[in-house]
């Protein structure tokens, strides 16, 4: 079993917005100590002057949907549903056609990339499971046996109903809805709904929640019921963002970004919206992406470094500050290391040696001009797909980025800010 050290970085920990010096021993796909002393492994990665963090959490996605480009801002949706009805009104255009005609597994291999590369290793998908989550190189680990219904209007006739997944939803495991995501009393009265259906209770996550009033907001902690905060989402359709804060300081709020087509690029992107908002501090939002965020999504183990969790971690330059707040500064480009269950993803030059090291294939590559090297296995479905991720391209020696080229493989007409494209009809309910 390969054995990897890494030595003479600062670890974040578990207590609030810590650190510590220390050295992470990792043996095969977990963590196997944490500690000063040093022994001798089969590999070992210098790291002074470095930060490392647990691999983040992405509470809410829709995997096969982040090839479809954003919705303009300034939607002035008054419910999710509302926006769900605009973009059915233009998914018949060629362009879409296209992209609808890609199997959703590939499209949702792009997702899982697209979060990787923002040091995203745990992911919660909110539509039908697929199965290329079962793959062994999938690029993030989805998390599995969860209870979830796409939402009031939506369930039954998109994904499991209601009432049925409740009862079917394993015990012990977190329980995910779109609730009260809009403003006014038609995302109100969803609360109500929910509460006749028996959802109040220990497990359930609410999704969005914009619009509950103060009393359900004191209904639900009083039961136990968690929130997952999408505010670049919210902002996009509604103009305005939920209140995490109460959430946040019983440890039952996580972050998620939704789609590329409501939500942010990424989490590292989705985390400064949630920071401009000035409702969580940096402490807190470190807490909702890993480890607050790894329990409430039915992954305990994860979101932290410490003996028997996931080797999953993010490797950061270290300018001094809390872990939290470096963290906050960051983009996809600037992370240096990424890791999942031991295994490289995606690395700067001089740290790519662990590629070759653990007999692990990988290409050069541009990510948003920066040099990089990222493993073969991930890129090559999407380049079978058809699919580009914008901001990345491959990289020939001696090679310069492209300025005329989003993505890998060529020019992408989907890239982020272009004309809007949309999903099936289905699909379009389901992003929500």
């Amino acid at each position: 079993m390969t054995e990897i050290e890494l030595v003479g970085a600062r670890i974040a920990s578990a207590a609030r917005n810590g650190s510590r010096r220390a050295t992470l021993r990792l043996r095969g796909a977990r963590v196997d100590r944490a500690e000063g002393a040093r022994r001798s492994a089969g590999h070992r990665v210098a790291l002074d002057g470095h930060l490392i963090l647990p691999g983040l959490v992405n509470a809410h996605a829709h995997l096969q949907l982040d090839c479809f480009p954003a919705t303009p801002a300034g939607g002035g949706y008054r419910h999710a549903a509302d926006w769900i009805v605009a973009m059915r009104s233009r998914i018949e255009q060629p362009e879409f056609r296209r992209l609808r005609g890609i199997p959703a597994g590939r499209r949702a291999w792009q997702g899982g990339l697209a979060n990787a590369l923002a040091g995203v290793t745990t992911v919660v998908h909110h539509d039908p499971w697929l199965t290329i989550f079962d793959e062994p190189g999938f690029p993030t680990h989805v998390v599995a046996d969860l209870g979830w219904a796409h939402s009031l209007a939506l369930a039954g006739s998109y994904g499991p109903d209601l009432r049925a997944s409740l009862a079917e939803c394993p015990p012990g495991r977190p329980w995910f809805v779109h609730a009260a995501e809009g403003i006014g009393a038609r995302a109100a009265t969803e609360f109500a709904d929910l509460v006749e259906a028996g959802a109040l209770r220990p497990g359930t996550r609410l999704v969005h929640a914009v619009g509950l009033l103060p009393a359900q907001r004191s209904a639900a902690l009083a039961a136990g019921v968690g929130m997952v905060w999408c505010p670049a989402s919210n902002q996009r359709l509604f103009g305005q963002v939920a209140d995490p804060r109460a959430f946040a300081a019983r440890g039952l709020a996580a972050l998620g970004t939704d789609s590329r087509m409501t939500g942010s690029r990424d989490l590292l992107d989705e985390l400064r919206c949630a920071a401009s908002t000035g409702l969580v501090d940096a402490a807190g939002l470190l807490a909702m992406v890993t480890w607050h965020g790894a329990r409430l999504c039915g992954r305990p183990q994860a979101g932290r470094l410490a003996a028997g969790a996931p080797a999953d971690l993010v490797v950061l330059r270290d300018d001094g500050r809390s872990p939290a707040e470096q963290l906050l500064d960051r983009r996809r480009a600037d992370l240096r290391l990424v890791m999942a269950s031991g295994r490289p993803l995606v690395a700067d030059p001089d740290l790519s040696w662990l590629f070759d090291a653990l007999d692990q294939p990988a290409e050069a590559v541009w990510l948003d001009g920066r040099p990089k090297r990222v493993a073969t296995a991930l890129l090559e479905p999407l380049s079978r797909a058809g699919l580009d991720e914008p901001g990345l391209e491959r990289r020939a020696p001696g090679q310069v980025p492209s300025t005329g080229r989003a993505a890998m493989g060529g020019p992408n007409p989907l890239a982020l800010g272009s004309p809007a494209a949309s999903p099936s009809r289905a699909e379009a309910g389901a992003s929500r």
